[in-house]
């Protein structure tokens, strides 16, 4: 899977220029992701989200199925139910995650 993702340096500024835009503009709570990203790229991106949204959260979509050890903070298993999902550190308090079923 992490061959079918561009790994060009212009394709991975391109894609962080977008993150920048969405972070600045929306604050979100949470970052999102899906399908991975270009290898060494995403710590970047998380940085700049962590100085602009201290609480917020990342999923475990940056790094498919953990191959490169990148950080997250709670995962997203696919084809799966959970009952409940937990942020893995506990510097989220009073941030609730919802699982749709």
């Amino acid at each position: 899977m992490v061959a079918a993702i561009i790994q060009e340096k212009a394709y991975a500024e391109y894609a962080n220029a977008h993150w920048r835009e969405l972070i600045d503009r929306y604050q979100p709570s949470i970052l999102w992701n899906d399908l991975g990203y270009p290898v060494g790229q995403p710590n970047e991106i998380m940085a700049y989200f962590y100085n602009h949204v201290p609480n917020g959260v990342v999923n475990d979509r940056f790094d498919l199925g953990g191959q490169f050890g990148l950080h997250f903070d709670f995962s997203t298993p696919e084809y799966s139910q959970l009952k409940q999902i937990e942020p893995k550190n506990g510097k989220h308090k009073g941030f609730r995650l919802l699982v749709w079923l």
